[in-house]
């Protein structure tokens, strides 16, 4: 399930390590997840969707995703240059970004 949501989804460090790396691969995919917010047009219908990474365009991000659940806490993993940054188990949805700088500015 893409959502992340139901609680038979389980993901580990190395699926959402996969999953970016993937994720890079599609153009459109890679020029999204470089934006603040993006307009999709399906049909006659647009769709807007702002990101949820504040570090975008701050940071060299090729693509992100982020997440939270009670059960994992907030949860973001992000392609960097040559990086992939994977950070589980925030306490919230503010405290993951502070978080990840800093493993950034570590490695």
């Amino acid at each position: 399930d893409p959502t992340g949501l139901f609680i038979t989804n389980v993901s580990t460090a190395q699926d959402l390590t996969k999953l970016v790396i993937a994720a890079e691969q599609y153009e459109e995919v890679v020029s999204a997840a470089q934006k603040q917010k993006v307009d999709i047009k399906v049909k006659k219908h647009w769709w807007h969707f702002g990101n949820t990474n504040p570090l975008v365009g701050r940071e060299q991000i090729t693509v992100s995703k982020t997440g939270f659940i009670n059960q994992s806490g907030g949860c973001v993993v992000m392609k960097i240059k040559n990086r992939v940054v994977v950070l589980l188990g925030s306490r919230n949805t503010h405290t993951r970004f502070p978080e990840a700088k800093t493993i950034l500015a570590s490695t």
